[in-house]
């Protein structure tokens, strides 16, 4: 079977579909007293690209400068984020923030963030861990 076979009889549906998974913040949990599992969900290939894109960082000539590593780690999350609890208008109030975003960034600590913008990552393809040793080296 070649690669076209292949492709015409596949489940066009089932592979587009996206990729999806509860993630448990084990220490908001714990201080809850219940399980606080995110449910994540894979960014379509634009909206990445559009987010990754809105954390570059620029000097007043237009020279690319860096990457806002935080400001473009929250936006995966939130985008991602599949919980309507977390958008609650009263949860919102309680905790003094306008959006799900703002909710994210302040309830979970720097290493959450982190890991759930890893979680994200592997579910839109990328290999986390190769990336992280190009970094290192």
């Amino acid at each position: 079977m070649n690669l076209v076979d292949a492709l015409l009889n596949s489940d066009a549906g089932k592979l587009l579909e996206k990729a999806k998974k509860d993630y448990e913040v084990k220490r908001l949990s714990n201080m809850l007293g219940c399980p606080f599992v995110l449910h994540l969900e894979q960014l379509d290939n634009k909206r990445m690209t559009e987010l990754q894109e809105s954390a570059v960082k620029m000097d007043r000539r237009g020279k690319v400068t860096g990457t806002d590593l935080y400001a473009l780690q929250t936006a995966v999350i939130a985008e991602s984020i599949n919980n309507p609890e977390l958008a609650d208008t009263k949860v919102l109030k309680h905790f003094k923030v306008a959006t799900p975003r703002e909710l994210i960034a302040k309830v979970l600590n720097a290493g959450e963030i982190t890991n759930v913008y890893n979680e994200v990552s592997r579910l839109c393809g990328y290999d986390v861990e190769e990336e992280a040793e190009k970094v290192k080296n």
